[in-house]
């Protein structure tokens, strides 16, 4: 309520107390100028009885007054309601809390005051860190795979004899635009296509050296001899294969042996027969002819280094070949070694 309205509502009572004053005053006038003696007593009871006009235009006024008093506070309540900080006395706002969100809070603190923060344990720390250091290996030998560092590959053969390196490299079919996360991966087929593309490899085993280090290590067949056609030597292989590079004549071995058979399928034959028979005896043979006889259609004639010959169905050679290690010490001349039927020898002509 502003300092006007309660200067207002002082104004209306003291003029209230001044009119209650007024009737008062006026009321004690009409008893005194009433006449003390009334002659007639009826009279007097109907005025006891009846309200003077008097006083009914009194309470008229009063109760109009009151009305225009109650109209006069109604908007002044409605403004305190509305304004609050208008009114001259203001309550002080106080904080609303939630009794729970106390409680919790309390019970928080008290917790931590009663459960003090402990440091990890020494051995918890211990088994962490190598998984730790294993993931971040393993992150770091991705990232190495798939960049272009990961394409720079090393490669080195070893083992071979008669191929070229960078033969082997080109049978193996890796490329330098290959990862070495994919050769890696991919290394059995290229030990395949070693294998399959060149006669001389009996086996290729590749191993991977980190970072980029692949070493291909190179199993070649044996060589049994040449086989000559023309004027051309053709290695012959332990695996009964002729090899499909010549050899120039200047770089055949002081010894060796040259096989005059055509038919590759007897070659084969014949080395699959040979790789039974002892290092000593096959070292010892200088050539190997075809000589057919009438009952036996393939009789092979072996000559030896010291000009002894043998004479052998080439299907028996696995077993009876091996015979002229203990024959060849009795013999005191250069001699032939009938094995076509039985074993017997005689002195060459």
């Amino acid at each position: 309520m502003t300092e006007k309205d309660v200067q207002e509502s002082e104004e209306m009572n003291s003029g209230e107390d001044q009119e209650k004053e007024e009737l008062v005053e006026e009321v004690a006038e009409t008893k005194v100028a009433a006449p003390k003696e009334n002659s007639d007593s009826d009279q007097i009871q109907k005025e006891d009885q009846e309200p003077s006009e008097f006083l009914l235009k009194w309470q008229e006024r009063h109760e109009a007054f009151l009305a225009g008093q109650k109209e006069h506070e109604k908007p002044i309540e409605e403004e305190k309601t509305k304004s609050p900080k208008n009114s001259l006395f203001k309550k002080k706002k106080t904080a609303k809390m939630d009794p729970i969100s106390v409680d919790v809070k309390e019970e928080s603190h008290a917790l931590s005051k009663e459960t003090p923060k402990t440091a990890l344990p020494k051995g918890l720390i211990w088994k962490v860190i190598p998984i730790i250091s294993t993931a971040l290996s393993f992150v770091i030998i991705c990232l190495y795979f798939i960049t272009p560092i990961g394409k720079m590959k090393n490669i080195q053969i070893e083992g071979n004899t008669h191929v070229e390196s960078a033969e082997i490299v080109k049978d193996s079919l890796i490329q330098e635009e290959d990862y070495v996360l994919t050769t890696l991966l991919n290394k059995s087929g290229h030990e395949r296509n070693i294998k399959h593309s060149n006669t001389w490899v009996k086996d290729a085993k590749m191993t991977y050296t980190f970072p980029n280090k692949f070493t291909i290590s190179i199993q070649e067949y044996k060589q049994i001899g040449y086989v000559k056609r023309g004027e051309k030597y053709y290695s012959v292989l332990s695996s009964g294969e002729i090899a499909d590079t010549e050899t120039p004549h200047d770089q055949l071995p002081p010894v060796y042996t040259t096989i005059y058979l055509t038919d590759p399928e007897l070659v084969k034959d014949l080395v699959l027969q040979l790789a039974t028979v002892n290092q000593v005896v096959l070292s010892d043979i200088r050539d190997i002819h075809l000589t057919p006889s009438k009952v036996t259609n393939d009789l092979l004639t072996l000559t030896m280094m010291n000009g002894n010959k043998i004479l052998i169905p080439l299907s028996d050679i696995d077993f009876k070949l091996p015979y002229y290690e203990k024959i060849a010490p009795q013999l005191e001349v250069v001699s032939v070694i009938d094995m076509e039927v039985g074993i017997f020898s005689y002195a060459s002509q």
